[in-house]
């Protein structure tokens, strides 16, 4: 399911796979437990363009962020 996860480019099947891996570890492993989350909080110039926040809100991909002179 990570792998999946990792791959994945679009956003919409991207919160539902991160959701089943959630729930299969929550509810069915009991192998972990979410304690508490935290909220990213991104700050950068207007010369920096492509930023688009991960919709897993845990991890962040830079592959498309660029900087114009």
């Amino acid at each position: 399911m990570i792998d999946a996860i990792l791959t994945e480019t679009d956003p919409t099947e991207l919160k539902r796979k991160a959701a089943e891996a959630m729930h299969e570890l929550i509810d069915n492993e009991v192998g972990g437990v979410v304690l508490a989350g935290l909220q990213r909080t991104y700050a950068m110039k207007n010369k920096v363009n492509g930023f688009e926040p991960h919709p897993s809100s845990t991890n962040q991909r830079w592959r498309t962020v660029f900087m114009r002179n």
